[in-house]
């Protein structure tokens, strides 16, 4: 971690940046409390990823809720909380015929997801893309521009690096046997949404988890006989591979597969 900001230039202090607390006496993933301070490890990765660390404070059952690679589990477990990702493919950037309009776009496969409730789940900044009939394509509506020609290549990168960061925001992915990709729901569905990268949400989440095993061991235990216990089993073992995953990405700039996969 501390690599991955000094590679970035990014200044942290040696403290975590988060601490947690229990509240009642259930062993419930609601009752285990974290907050997102202002200085700190955490904080910098926060800061790197655009995201707020003003003492902001979650339960580990909301940040559960925010991750991905963890959500099936999760919703199998849970099952009053609407589902938060949609999964999306062939996702690229692309630029009109005879202009220098561009914009990002996806293509939505599941014929489960392919209606107008699904859109009306979406971020505001996406839209149907209704000049395709053939298939269900989501695009962002703010455009980028991007003029032809070798004299115009630093402008343009410039203005796609700009774009995509805002694009990321919207879009994440669980890496595994091959990475598969979501756009996250943002329209209030009576729980809470999370608006930040997975990345930060295991940091935190480990770290309360590790704080538990340290001080209050008979606590944690009991999170592990509860009905619970699969969400945890799933996040210890799959949290570590997709933060090394996304840090090592961020790091070089390159995307990283397993061995042997195609």
């Amino acid at each position: 971690m501390h690599s991955g900001l000094v590679s970035k230039s990014i200044r942290f202090s040696d403290r975590h940046g988060v601490s947690g607390w229990t509240i009642g006496n259930r062993s419930a993933l609601t009752n285990e409390k974290v907050k997102f301070k202002s200085a700190g490890i955490l904080s910098s990765l926060c800061l790197y990823f655009d995201e707020p660390a003003s003492n902001e404070q979650y339960s580990l059952y909301e940040m559960m809720y925010n991750m991905p690679f963890i959500h099936r589990a999760f919703n199998l477990t849970y099952k009053s909380p609407p589902e938060l990702f949609i999964p999306i493919q062939n996702l690229r950037f692309v630029k009109k015929n005879n202009s220098t309009e561009s914009w990002f776009c996806a293509e939505i496969c599941d014929k489960k997801y392919q209606s107008q409730h699904t859109l009306n789940k979406l971020p505001a900044t996406f839209e149907k893309d209704n000049g395709i009939t053939d298939k269900f394509i989501i695009r962002k509506k703010k455009r980028f521009r991007w003029h032809s020609g070798k004299a115009n290549k630093t402008a343009n990168l410039s203005r796609l690096t700009n774009y995509h960061r805002a694009v990321r925001k919207d879009i994440y992915c669980i890496q595994g046997r091959g990475r598969t990709w979501y756009i996250k729901r943002s329209v209030d569905i009576g729980q809470t949404i999370i608006e930040r990268k997975t990345a930060t949400l295991i940091f935190a989440t480990l770290h309360k988890l590790s704080e538990l095993s340290r001080y209050s061991p008979d606590k944690l235990n009991k999170h592990f006989t509860c009905f619970h216990n699969w969400v945890l089993n799933d996040f210890l073992e799959l949290s570590l591979y997709q933060f090394i995953d996304t840090i090592a990405s961020e790091i070089t700039g390159n995307e990283f597969v397993i061995p042997n996969n195609r």
